[in-house]
This record gives C-alpha cells, sequence and structure tokens, in this order.
C-alpha cells in the first residue's frame, strides 16, 4: 500500500464518521413503518393494561405534605390562606396606588430644556 492509498482511505474514514442527521446512534429503525405482527425481524409490541403493584404512598412525599402541619403545630399557630382576613393583612398598598407616569414638567426643567435647544439652534448639535 503506498501513501496515495492511505491518504485515500484515511479520507474515506473522515468522511464517514458523521452519522445521518435524521438517523440516531441507535440508527434509522425510528423511521421504517411497523412490522407485520408475524415478523422475526421485530419483536412484537410491548403489553399495555398490565397490573402495576401498588406499594403505598412514597414515604418522602408523605412527609412532604406533612412538612405544613408540623411547622404549624411547632410554632402553635394555624396558617390561614386566602380568607378575606389574610388578604386584607397582607395585601400590597403599592398596587392600589395611582401613579403618575407623566408629571408636569418643573419650571427650572423647562427653562434648562428651553435653553439647551437655543444653544444648539444657535452652534449647532454635537
Amino acid at each position: 500500500m503506498d501513501v496515495k492509498d492511505v491518504k485515500a482511505l484515511q479520507l474515506d474514514a473522515d468522511i464517514n464518521i458523521e452519522s445521518d442527521p435524521l438517523c440516531s446512534t441507535a440508527g434509522c429503525t425510528q423511521y421504517l413503518h411497523p412490522a407485520p405482527q408475524d415478523s422475526p425481524r421485530f419483536p412484537p409490541p410491548a403489553a399495555v393494561d398490565y397490573a402495576v403493584p401498588s406499594f403505598g404512598k412514597d414515604p418522602d412525599m408523605e412527609s412532604t405534605m406533612n412538612s405544613l402541619k408540623i411547622a404549624e403545630d411547632s410554632v402553635n399557630h394555624t396558617l390561614k390562606m386566602k380568607t378575606p382576613e389574610s388578604l386584607a393583612k397582607y395585601a400590597n398598598p403599592a398596587k392600589e396606588t395611582l401613579y403618575d407616569y407623566k408629571p408636569a414638567l418643573d419650571s427650572d426643567v423647562l427653562s434648562t430644556n428651553a435653553n439647551i435647544e437655543a444653544s444648539e439652534a444657535r452652534l449647532g448639535t454635537r
């Protein structure tokens, strides 16, 4: 094998290292039509509607769900949410304030703006 053949093989290897962008690393089987049920090439589809054993509630989730009760018991206070009393107590007064987003400018600001415009008209802008 001469150098030219080795370079050609290396070029072929470099070209073929990329996979088809439409296929995953598992191949292109996801793009094939489903095989008939009696096909030896593909396994039968997975069973559905099978029974799943129930081992009860997950202990971590159960303790998370009880965390509010544990906290209320530890401080001897019951949290009341979305009641009229709690909504009044924790109301944000800023949401009820009407803000003036375009207030009238002070006379000093108006005078300064007029002087800037006069100066730019006489001297030109930068």
